[in-house]
């Protein structure tokens, strides 16, 4: 019983420091030589090309189309993947002649603490309502009711359903990343469907919706503007600053540096046109300083350099000042 009890505890603590344990500055060297050696050897188009080359494995169909939910108002669409649990996508319309604001929530949130009810909406709903626009978001594979549903029924912790999914993707050629981005793309595509080709999409996310955010306007659905909140980070940066373990397993595309990094996708979104804002706090551990060097440095060298903007007292949150910032980054991409 005492060894339970003393294994447990090792347990928490090796959790709790294994984000801010020190790194070997040898071996990081080695992962940085060896990235540094993956980019050389990119595609113009790699982030396309990724997605072409390497096909997500889950199969996404529809089981309940677009309809209205009586208890909350809202438009509901359900539908179920081979790989994960069922997901529902949830549509708050947006006023007339109005765009879309789709939200990507981080992996500690859910819908529902974006959304929020009829009685008290969430900060997220707030936010789109004061923008003037309608709100979509859902469920990420192992957030909220989900995350019980999956290969392994009954977990609690988003990072125990990605833990094990991590272990058995690779040796399918996938990764969680890609999966993630699959069912971006077909809830993308269905919210384009039910708001109409010529209603406009902005993308925010925040956190880990932020990672995925930036690609959002590559998935084939025309997307208006998009912002990354609190996910700025190279691949090729973590692992030559030994802070692999600031992001989850979601994070990292099975031999993704072969194809692409961050300033790639970045400048892949920029040549299309979209709005782009990318913000976090100047304490936001998970956000590199190098990388926004290399992302202002590419830019300049592209001639398409993002909007980086830094806040300052802040760590990795969704503030009133950042929700501020975002609202006016809205209103300019769509006016009143």
């Amino acid at each position: 019983m005492i060894g339970r009890v003393r294994r447990a505890a090792l347990l928490l603590l090796e959790a709790a420091r294994s984000t801010r344990v020190p790194h070997d500055p040898r071996i990081a060297q080695a992962l940085k030589e060896l990235a540094a050696h993956s980019a050389g050897q990119r595609p113009a188009d790699g982030i396309e090309r990724y997605l072409r080359e390497r096909p997500a494995l889950a199969r996404l169909e529809l089981t309940q189309d677009w309809h209205r939910d009586t208890a909350s108002g809202e438009l509901r669409l359900r539908y179920q993947s081979s790989l994960v649990a069922p997901g529902c996508l949830r549509l708050v319309a947006a006023p007339p002649g109005r765009g879309t604001l789709v939200f990507l929530h981080g992996s500690l949130a859910s819908a529902d603490d974006a959304l929020g009810g009829r009685e008290r909406p969430g900060p997220v709903a707030e936010l789109a309502r004061d923008a003037g626009l309608g709100l979509a978001c859902w469920d990420w594979p192992f957030q909220s009711e989900r995350g019980s549903g999956g290969l392994y029924s009954g977990l609690r912790l988003h990072i125990s359903g990605e833990r094990e999914y991590a272990r058995i993707l690779p040796a399918l050629g996938t990764s969680l990343w890609r999966e993630f981005v699959a069912e971006l793309r077909f809830a993308l595509r269905q919210i384009r469907r039910q708001v109409g080709e010529g209603s406009p999409l902005h993308v925010v996310g925040s956190s880990m919706g932020g990672g995925f955010a930036y690609a959002a306007p590559l998935l084939g659905v025309e997307i208006a503007s998009a912002a990354a909140i609190g996910s700025c980070a190279r691949v090729a940066d973590l692992l030559a600053e030994g802070a692999t373990r600031t992001h989850g397993f979601f994070f990292y595309p099975l031999d993704g540096l072969r194809y692409f990094d961050l300033e790639d996708i970045v400048d892949r979104v920029l040549a299309r046109g979209t709005r782009l804002l990318i913000l976090h706090g100047d304490r936001d551990w998970g956000c590199r300083e190098s990388t926004r060097r290399a992302l202002r440095t590419h830019g300049v060298r592209t001639g398409r350099v993002p909007t980086i903007e830094v806040l300052p007292d802040h760590g990795h949150e969704f503030s009133d000042a950042i929700r501020a910032r975002v609202l006016a980054f809205l209103r300019e991409a769509e006016p009143r």
